[in-house]
Parts: structure tokens; C-alpha cells; sequence
């Protein structure tokens, strides 16, 4: 599904719409400064921390300035919330270019990286969606059988 989006606060606002949708998090989930950084996103539930970096950047240092951001934050969480589990999510509005890439590949096992459209379709479950359509489909055909005999 595409979007338009007006500006990169809109981005920003949808993705972590997503993110406490998918993630069940409660509280406040808008950009904060922790450490003298902006981060655009910490969600939180009972059992996990999502830390969110969210960009429609298309240059490596960008992306590697704010892996850094993440990994120092993940880290410092891990610390301060050893009971939870901690994930960075680096959420890009395109696909990386080369050079994006990698820089994600060196923080790989501290950091989650998706476009927007693959986070957006984590929140679909597919097997659930092909029963549950499945299911219409069924439902609809006997409606309409019903509805043919009366007719006739």
C-alpha cells in the first residue's frame, strides 16, 4: 500500500502508529530526548523496549549516525531494564542504497532494519487474512445462493 506523506513529520507520526499497534505498547510514544539525542521513538510493553530511528534519509552517514544513536541507546537499556528485552528498529522510507547497506550490516545483531512498506505489512498476518477471506468468500456464496432462491 503506498502513501503520500507531507512531510517527514508525517512519516515519522504513521510508523510509530504501526509500531504501538504491532507492539501493543503503552504510554507515551512520541519522539523524546534522552542523552542530549533526539530519538524518535521508545515504545514499551510489559516484556520488550523498541528503540526507533526513523528517517527518509538516503545518505550513509545519516544512517550511520543514527545506528550509533540506537546502538548506545539499546545498550544502555539492556542495562537499566535487564528483565526486558531491547530492540533498535531502524525504519527507512526507501529502500537503503549500497552504501546504506552497509552500514546496517555492521550493526545487524543489535539492529532491525525495515522500509516502511515491509513494517507496514508486519502488521498483517497472512494466514489469517487467507482464512478469514476464506471465510467471506463462503459466506458471501451462501448469501447469494439464498438470496437466488428466493428469487426464483
Amino acid at each position: 500500500m503506498k502513501f503520500n506523506f507531507s512531510d517527514n513529520y508525517e512519516f515519522e507520526a504513521f510508523v510509530r502508529k504501526i509500531a504501538t499497534e504491532c507492539w501493543g505498547a503503552t504510554g507515551y510514544n512520541g519522539a523524546v530526548v534522552i542523552d542530549d539525542k533526539e530519538r524518535d521513538g521508545v515504545l514499551e510493553n510489559e516484556q520488550h523496549i523498541y528503540c526507533l530511528e526513523i528517517t527518509t534519509a538516503k545518505n550513509a552517514k545519516h544512517t550511520a549516525d543514527s545506528c550509533k544513536k540506537l546502538e548506545s541507546l539499546v545498550r544502555k537499556l539492556r542495562g537499566l531494564h535487564p528483565d526486558k528485552g531491547v530492540t533498535g528498529w531502524y525504519i527507512t522510507r526507501f529502500e537503503p542504497t549500497g552504501d546504506q547497506g552497509a552500514v546496517l550490516a555492521q550493526y545487524k545483531s543489535i539492529i532491525n532494519h525495515r522500509t516502511y512498506d515491509a513494517f507496514y505489512a508486519s502488521m498483517i498476518d497472512a494466514k489469517e487474512y487467507l482464512i478469514e477471506r476464506e471465510k467471506n468468500l463462503l459466506e458471501a456464496f451462501a448469501v447469494r445462493k439464498m438470496a437466488d432462491s428466493m428469487l426464483n
